[in-house]
């Protein structure tokens, strides 16, 4: 049976990934679209984590929705989901396409929020982006007290917006890990299998709050 506890280096990955969209970012004066894209979502949410108003338990549902609302402004979670599936995706139908979606993206969101809720004194350095046609690749590194890991965040343009659909850390593809594994739970247990335990991994999640 395989096991469905994110092997170490997906947890490091997906922490990163997650957890540097959250924290203060410095970029270059010449930076253009979608290194501004990013920086304006950074740059809202810390005001709402740092927001006194905003701070204490009884105030938890509100921040974490205000926070959660900034974030599905600037991923696109349909092309996320697509890419983890790889050829899997085509295999399915349309409702399960869409309940693997909210699965999915419910999972990445909850990580997010458990991150972003430590956040401390981290920063992002966005150095430079790649443009071509509707895609691009912004570079950047997460730093924090005296070491630095590589970020890059790959982005495609969908109307007047630059969404992210991948993160690039340290050479590792948060979603191409994540495909292996999903890839690996469907051939041992189908694709309900995979529902299943993405279901109890966000149960325990809830529980944990």
């Amino acid at each position: 049976m395989v096991s469905f506890h994110i092997k170490r280096k997906i947890v490091a990955s997906c922490t990163v990934f997650l957890f540097v969209l959250g924290f203060v970012a410095v970029v270059s004066a010449e930076a253009s679209l979608p290194i501004d894209s990013i920086k304006m979502t950074v740059e809202r949410i810390i005001q709402v984590v740092t927001d006194q108003a905003l701070k204490g338990e009884e105030n938890s549902e509100k921040r974490k929705n205000t926070i959660l609302q900034l974030v599905d402004q600037r991923f696109n979670f349909q092309l996320m989901s697509r890419l983890a599936l790889g050829d899997n995706w085509d295999s399915l139908t349309v409702e399960e396409q869409a309940g693997f979606v909210v699965l999915f993206s419910d999972l990445l969101k909850k990580t997010y929020i458990r991150r972003i809720e430590s956040y401390s004194d981290e920063k992002v350095v966005f150095s430079k982006e790649n443009v071509k046609d509707n895609l691009a690749l912004v570079y950047s590194q997460f730093v924090k007290d005296t070491s630095e890991i590589s970020i890059i965040y790959k982005l495609k343009k969908e109307g007047d917006e630059w969404l992210v659909f991948d993160v690039v850390i340290e050479g590792a593809s948060v979603i191409k890990q994540y495909r292996r594994q999903f890839s690996e739970i469907i051939t041992a247990e189908k694709f309900d299998g995979l529902m299943l335990r993405l279901q109890e991994k966000i149960k325990l999640s809830n529980a944990s709050h």
